[in-house]
């Protein structure tokens, strides 16, 4: 591929050393009407455009038949129900809203929950941590290690200041005091 590039390239510097000839220049020609005229002349229209275009001008405008912005709802199915209401449940609309409303009490179910789990951990006092191979703490006066349970909460990781505990999914962080 680079050879042939290079071959390209050398071929294009020997037809220009060469005296091959270049691009082509560019020729216009002013249209009859403005060859006669003098720069200070004004240009002039032919008067059949200006005709025309006065004639369009006088007519009125015609009232707006159509509003671009209405939507003509007869062209779309509606989910109807007995007497004419729509019907609860069937609709994409009401799906949406059920799914936004069950989505919101989870939320609210999720943020209760770590509530709870926060004042349950509020309850441990970690008192000090002991570094090693494997790293132990001191919490509520019991000697607890890695992966072991105090207080309904799982240890997860010691460090030295800090213990992370984990309960029902939620961690949380126990510092020393």
């Amino acid at each position: 591929m680079l050879a042939v590039l290079a071959v390209t390239l050398v071929g294009l510097w020997v037809k220009m050393l060469s005296g091959g000839k270049g691009p082509q220049a560019a020729q216009a020609s002013a249209p009859e009407a403005m060859v006669d005229r003098p720069a200070e002349a004004p240009l002039r229209r032919p008067a059949a455009a200006g005709q025309s275009l006065a004639q369009w001008a006088r007519h009125p405008v015609g009232p707006m038949t159509r509003n671009l912005f209405a939507v003509p709802l007869d062209y779309y199915p509606r989910d109807v129900g007995r007497g004419g209401e729509l019907s609860a449940g069937g609709g994409f609309w009401d799906r949406l809203a059920k799914s936004v409303s069950a989505h919101a009490d989870e939320q609210e179910q999720r943020q209760i929950l770590i509530d709870n789990v926060r004042i349950m951990a509020g309850g441990l006092k970690l008192q000090s941590t002991v570094m090693g191979p494997q790293p132990s703490a001191m919490v509520n006066g019991e000697m607890v290690r890695e992966g072991s349970v105090v207080a309904g909460f799982r240890v997860l990781k010691i460090e030295a200041r800090r213990m992370i505990v984990e309960r029902e999914g939620i961690k949380l962080a126990i510092l020393m005091k």
